[in-house]
């Protein structure tokens, strides 16, 4: 019979006794091959089992790389879909300018507008806007100037009437001769500012053919 079938067969063959007397070693030496052996046997389990783990997180890896892959290409799509929606967004929203600057500008003409008279319409419909912004601005100048003016006169009537009241009478007139140049101020540089703001726009107005205008 084989000694390795003697081996399995005869549980005796794994004591150290069975060893000693199968090898002609002593029962020390075999304990200790029998020791190292069964170390052996548990590194080699640790061994496959860190291979089986680590073959697992390569698994997992491996699908969290293809997730992220097509994250990424869904980002990608979705930006190129937003690019070509802005452009055409772009694109629809200078028809639309188009169709009303000839709509404004050259209503019952025949044939369509030349590219010089387009970008004079286009230059009108600009200023235009920025006109009506400026009237805007001056249009909240005048309240706010008007809401100062009644708080500055309240408050000038409230003090002379305090005055007076004291015994100062005759310092309330000079307060409101005062106040009175302080308001012309105000206008005379509520003017300045307006007209400033205006001659802004107002070079422009020499591009503009007068037919467009």
């Amino acid at each position: 019979m084989a000694p390795g079938a003697a081996s399995a067969a005869d549980p005796a063959q794994g004591t150290p006794a069975g060893v000693a007397a199968q090898g002609g070693t002593t029962v020390a030496e075999a304990a200790v091959y029998l020791a190292v052996r069964g170390q052996v046997a548990e590194l080699r389990a640790e061994l496959q089992q860190a291979r089986d783990e680590i073959s697992e997180r390569g698994r997992h890896a491996g699908l969290a790389e293809a997730r992220l892959a097509e994250q990424e290409e869904e980002r990608f799509r979705a930006a190129q879909e937003l690019g070509a929606a802005r452009r055409a967004l772009e694109v629809r929203e200078a028809e639309v300018k188009e169709l009303q600057l000839i709509g404004k500008y050259f209503a019952g003409r025949e044939t369509p507008p030349t590219p010089p008279e387009f970008s004079a319409a286009e230059l009108a419909e600009e200023l235009r806007v920025r006109c009506a912004r400026l009237s805007e601005e001056a249009q909240q100048l005048r309240m706010e100037r008007d809401l100062l003016r009644a708080e500055r006169n309240h408050a000038v009537r409230a003090e002379h009437t305090d005055r007076y009241a004291g015994g100062f009478g005759t310092g309330g007139s000079g307060m409101l001769a005062s106040d009175a140049v302080a308001g012309r101020l105000g206008q005379r540089l509520f003017d300045q500012r307006f007209a400033a703001q205006v001659r802004t726009a107002v070079p422009m107005l020499s591009h503009v053919p007068a037919g467009v205008a």
